[in-house]
Order: C-alpha cells, then sequence, then structure tokens
C-alpha cells in the first residue's frame, strides 16, 4: 500500500515526515510533474447525492485503488527534488507548502493538468464539495490568477483528493524521461503541468501563479459521464443549484438520504424518516432548542436550502429573529468572514 511505499522512501532518506524530498528543495528551473488525475472529491461528492453515474465513479475509483509505486522508485531513479502526495488539501494547498517550503514561487497551466472527464460536468453544475471552498480560503493568499477567461474552473485546483498522484519537482532535463517512463508503465495521466520559478523580488514565498484557465488534459471517457439530474430531480439537487421542485419547495437536503439503487431507495428511505422523526422529537433536549441547532448547523455547512426550511420553521414555532441572529452568530464564530456573509445573504432572501 501507500504507507509502505512512504516508508521505503523514509528509510533512502529521501523524505521526511511530511513527504517533502530532503535531497534538497524545489528549484528555479524544475518541472512540476503530477502523477494521477484531479477531481475526486467532486465526482465522489457528485456520486454520493446522485448527480454522477455509477461507471463514472468506478473509473475514478480505480484510480484512487492505484498505487503510487511506480512513481515512488521513478523520483528516486531520476533524482527528484521535491515531493508531495496530493491529497485532503487538493493541487493548490499542497504546492503552496512546496513552494513556502523551498522559498520559491510556482506556474501552472490548468490546460495540462490531468483532471477527470466528470470534472468538466461538475463545474458546469455546479457540483462542488464543501471542502473546496475550505480549501481555497487557505490557498487564495498564495495564488495568482493570470487568465481570468476560465475562472470557473478554479475550483479544480482546491478539490480535495482520496488517494491522489505524487507532485514531483524534477529537474527540466529529467521531467520528460519521467513522463515516458511512467506511461510506458501503465500511467496515461502522467503530465508535466507547471514549474518552479524564482519567486522574484518583493514577492512573497510561496506564491503560485495560474497562467491558463482553461481545461483541456480530460481522463476517461466523456460518453460515461451522465449528470443524474437531468433524469431524475431529487431534493439533494437543490443544495448544487438546481431548482427545488414546486412540491417541496421548503425541503431541506438533510430531509433526504441520497438517492441509492431502485431495490433498496424505498426501504431506505423509510428508516430515514423514521430516524428523522426520532432524532425530532423532544428528549433531553427539547424540541425549541433542536431547532436553532439545527438553524446553526445549517449556517456552519453554509447549505442554503437546509437554512432556509429550518429557519421558516423556527419562526413558525416562535422563534425570534433575536434568537436566530444568536445562533447564526455561534456559527460564524466557527466559520469566520465567508460563514457571515453566506448568513446575510440567505437572511435577505428569506426577507427576514
Amino acid at each position: 500500500n501507500d504507507e509502505e511505499v512512504k516508508f521505503g522512501f523514509a528509510v533512502t532518506g529521501l523524505i521526511d515526515a511530511e513527504n517533502t524530498v530532503e535531497r534538497g528543495k524545489a528549484c528555479p528551473g524544475d518541472v512540476l510533474v503530477l502523477t494521477k488525475p484531479l477531481g475526486t472529491g467532486m465526482v465522489s461528492f457528485g456520486a454520493q447525492i446522485g448527480r454522477i453515474s455509477q461507471e463514472c465513479l468506478d473509473e475514478v475509483g480505480a484510480s484512487m485503488a492505484g498505487l503510487n509505486k511506480d512513481a515512488a522508485e521513478l523520483m528516486v531513479k531520476y533524482e527528484a527534488n521535491a515531493c508531495t502526495d496530493i491529497t485532503g488539501y487538493g493541487l493548490a494547498g499542497h504546492l503552496v507548502e512546496m513552494v513556502r517550503g523551498s522559498r520559491v514561487a510556482a506556474e501552472i497551466d490548468m490546460s495540462c493538468l490531468p483532471v477527470f472527464a466528470a470534472v468538466d460536468a461538475c463545474l458546469e453544475n455546479d457540483i462542488l464539495p464543501g471542502a473546496i471552498e475550505r480549501n481555497q480560503e487557505y490557498s487564495m493568499a498564495w495564488v495568482r490568477v493570470k487568465d481570468t477567461g476560465g475562472e470557473k474552473n478554479l475550483p479544480i485546483l482546491y478539490d480535495p483528493q482520496t488517494s491522489g498522484g505524487l507532485l514531483i519537482s524534477l529537474p527540466e532535463g529529467a521531467a520528460e524521461s519521467f513522463v515516458e517512463e511512467m506511461r510506458n508503465r501503465g500511467h496515461n495521466s502522467t503530465s508535466i503541468i507547471g514549474r518552479i520559478v524564482e519567486k522574484g523580488s518583493g514577492t512573497v514565498d510561496g506564491k503560485v501563479v495560474v497562467v491558463n484557465t482553461s481545461l483541456a488534459n480530460f481522463i476517461g471517457n466523456r460518453e460515461e459521464v451522465v449528470t443524474m439530474a437531468k433524469k431524475k430531480e431529487s431534493p439533494a439537487s437543490i443544495r448544487v443549484g438546481k431548482p427545488a421542485p414546486a412540491e417541496s419547495q421548503d425541503v431541506s437536503c438533510c430531509d433526504s438520504p441520497p438517492p441509492l439503487e431502485e431495490e433498496t431507495a424505498v426501504e431506505a428511505l423509510s428508516l430515514f424518516k423514521d430516524f428523522m422523526k426520532e432524532v425530532n422529537k423532544p428528549g433531553l433536549i427539547d424540541q425549541r432548542t433542536k431547532k436553532l441547532m439545527a438553524v446553526t448547523l445549517s449556517i456552519c455547512q453554509r447549505c442554503k436550502p437546509c437554512f432556509v426550511a429550518h429557519a421558516r420553521a423556527a419562526l413558525a414555532m416562535g422563534i425570534t429573529k433575536a434568537e436566530i441572529d444568536e445562533a447564526a452568530n455561534l456559527a460564524i464564530s466557527f466559520g469566520g468572514c465567508v460563514t457571515m456573509m453566506f448568513y446575510k445573504g440567505a437572511c435577505e432572501e428569506l426577507g427576514v
């Protein structure tokens, strides 16, 4: 497994506990290579809410199941200067940490990024997991975008990856040979995505400059990408920008689980509804308090359908706007400025 691969490097003295090569640091003139496609966060989230086909999910799963063993061996052979795996903080987050630690800057050409074909549909339909926004809040201070023509594609930089590939900083003369040998071993998505540059006078360490925001290096069969919402709308689809059906205007996305296979959906939905009834019964915590908790959690999650549904229910129970504001302040204390702006906008839309 990947842990064994990491241990294998550790005993050679090439990487430290944070998976960064100790041979040196990312150096100006180095070429950046990414060994696996991006987009596991978007596709997994899309599948969870019933918006992405099983075929597409299987394709992504096959990539996630692949080891980084070959890349690990070859990066030693070609004397990589620095390396990090791409996991929960997304490409931008991990690249920022690499270049900050090396006291250099980086340039990224997004048209070279290997991305799953489903990513295009996810971006088009706003199928974006919440972690993208949190990752962006962290990384955006170091990211500069020169080309604004494809800004809608920027979330892929912050998409959290599960079992992602390696991002490797290689000497320019070795990068193409590394990529060729990786592809000869069956890792066809391995791609050169950018380069390391001098940070420049007055520039902060770790700056990442995006010189091209288009996406062109799609991995997988586009014909297998299915946006399930086009076939069947569900309450869950409200969260990703689709209008709610007329008969369920105040349904929150947590009132229904993601759609399941047909043979289990009816039973699962019944069990879930029973669970929700039990959760909302007064017990050690009274119903009024639970409703305020639901309002707070929906603000923390920045889920507008949930907030609208729970806020209206709270007002109908006699909970005042002042009490909702107090609950919201608790959520804002955890979520910061972005959560405050979400709450303000959601209240305006709600008319309270």
